[in-house]
């Protein structure tokens, strides 16, 4: 598959709020709070809450970062920690290299 191809397919996929939602779960659970996961996620603690109790749906571009998130995290193919998710993300936001050779 190309890149423009891949670009495309990811452009206008966005798992439903119902395929979601257990992945928010899911996360929730590994992350250890829903306060850590916001963290991760860059969200308030008060909006991934009202995901997981459904008083709102996450928004398209929300659904896709879960959705990529959790794939990242429960994959059978790559296993990847969710603290070596964290640990990624901490780095790039540090403006160091990211661990495990991802770039």
């Amino acid at each position: 598959m190309t890149e423009r191809a891949a670009f495309a397919i990811g452009r206008t996929y966005a798992p439903t709020t119902e395929e979601v939602l257990p992945m928010l779960s899911d996360l929730c659970r590994a992350a250890g709070s829903m306060q850590r996961l916001a963290a991760a996620l860059g969200l308030h603690e008060r909006t991934v809450s009202r995901w997981v109790y459904h008083d709102r749906s996450p928004g398209g571009p929300a659904r896709r970062l879960i959705w990529v998130i959790w794939c990242l995290c429960y994959d059978p193919e790559e296993q990847l920690e969710f603290r070596d998710l964290l640990a990624m993300l901490s780095s790039r936001r540090r403006g160091r290299r990211p661990p495990f050779g991802h770039s």
